[in-house]
């Protein structure tokens, strides 16, 4: 046993309050340090009770439970595993202003690797999206292309750059577009009517009425008048 000047034993004390305080070991420089009770129990005489602060100079320390403690300004942490107090099983982690870790209570992942979310705000999709079956709703779509879909069900369809009141009609590979050269045109005094520079008639399904106007060039086969 050899005695060293840099490390001494201090006794019991009286702290204000009137409560004593077990022996404590001060030193001013730790290289190696063995405490362990004679039958090593595993009782509260086995732990230390650090109470002023301890410079490891780099070394490490190892096997030691850390409780009820603040592990301030750590470079680096390495731990199989880290338990966050409060936090629900299954829910996400994140960083709090204050650099905090907490548990988010609106967002957890179970074992399938399911994320469920209450909200969620998303900027960009970096891949594709399978709803699988699942309604979207309350969406504004703009821009892209819908591709695929089996059906749609909407109160007001619009075309982009159609013309208001031409004709729409089906055109090369089944997309919608306007006839320009087909219009409804719309008066207080003679309603809605169609304005079409050609028509083609195969067959009248009731009386037709000129209301007035002229029929030119007219050949009319059978029938009487």
């Amino acid at each position: 046993l050899q005695a060293k000047d840099d490390v001494k034993v201090v006794d019991s004390q009286t702290m204000p309050d009137g409560s004593q305080t077990g022996s404590t070991l001060e030193t001013a420089r730790l290289a190696t340090m063995v405490i362990k009770s004679t039958a090593a129990t595993g009782t509260e005489d086995d732990k230390v009770d650090v109470q002023t602060t301890m410079d490891f100079n780099g070394n490490v320390l190892r096997g030691a439970v850390i409780k009820d403690a603040a592990l301030n300004d750590l470079q680096e942490m390495g731990v199989t595993w880290l338990t966050v107090r409060g936090a629900e099983p299954s829910r996400l982690a994140f960083m709090s202003e204050n650099s905090t870790l907490s548990g988010l209570t609106s967002a957890h992942v179970n074992s399938q690797g399911v994320l469920t979310l209450e909200r969620a705000a998303i900027e960009t999709l970096t891949a594709d999206m399978d709803a699988k079956g699942y309604e979207v709703k309350n969406a504004k779509l703009k821009g892209g292309v819908a591709v695929g879909m089996e059906s749609i069900q909407t109160g007001t369809l619009k075309v982009m750059g159609a013309t208001e009141g031409v004709l729409a009609a089906f055109g090369k590979g089944g997309s919608i577009e306007s006839v320009d050269d087909f219009k409804f045109e719309k008066s207080e005094a003679e309603g809605t009517r169609l304005r079409a520079p050609v028509l083609s008639v195969g067959k009248l399904g009731s009386d037709l009425d000129a209301d007035s106007h002229q029929i030119k060039n007219a050949k009319i086969v059978g029938g009487s008048i």
